[in-house]
This record gives C-alpha cells, structure tokens and sequence, in this order.
C-alpha cells in the first residue's frame, strides 16, 4: 500500500487514493491536471458505515504521527528519526484480498550528515 503512489496516484497511500478528473479545463479548453480523492467505505467504530474520501480510514494513523512528531518537535532529548530498510523488493504486486507480509528492520548505528 502506497510505497508507489508518487509513481501512480490511484495506488492507495496515507493520503488517500486519486483519480483524474478529465471534466476540468482551462480557458483554453485543455485539461487540466487535475486528481480528486476517491471515496471507500469506512466502518466506523460503532460498525457503521460511511462513504468517504479514502484517506479517512487512516486518520488515526496521521494524528498519532503528527502528535510523534510534535512532541520531537518540543523534546529536551533530541534524537535522529529511525531510518528503515526494507527487506524485500520495493515492488510487489498482489490480488483483491492477498494477504502481503513486508520484512523492514531498522538501522542501527546511522550517521546523519
């Protein structure tokens, strides 16, 4: 999930999943480049369910990374972000409903520069 949507913005990532809206031109006529948020079915923690932008099953995911990053951002302990490695090849493609395992490690002993 989302480790290629730069590449394609209709791969699903934290900030949702886009599709090209053709309809909107310029004073030219010309298409714009323009992307709108899908919308998928959210269930929400009462188990109901909600038709909205794709992104919003991963809010709580992008809180608790802003907060993480807030709180670095006022921390007396100033430490380096984790640098990750996958494990693995970078691309992977998977069917509707396959289970995908991804092996990443951190790095240990990283020097900043």
């Amino acid at each position: 999930m989302g480790l290629k949507n730069l590449e394609d913005f209709t791969n699903l990532s934290l900030s949702g999943r886009y599709r090209k809206d053709s309809s909107k031109k310029n004073k030219k006529g010309q298409p714009l480049n323009y992307w709108i948020s899908e919308k998928d079915d959210y269930i929400c923690p009462d188990q109901s369910v909600v038709n909205t932008e794709s992104m919003w099953r991963f809010l709580e995911d992008i809180q608790n990374d802003f907060a993480s990053r807030a709180n670095w951002c006022i921390s007396s302990e100033i430490e380096e972000s984790p640098l990750v490695q996958l494990n693995m090849e970078n691309t992977y493609y998977s069917h509707p409903g396959e289970k995908v395992f991804i092996s990443i490690q951190q790095q240990k002993n990283v020097e900043y520069t």
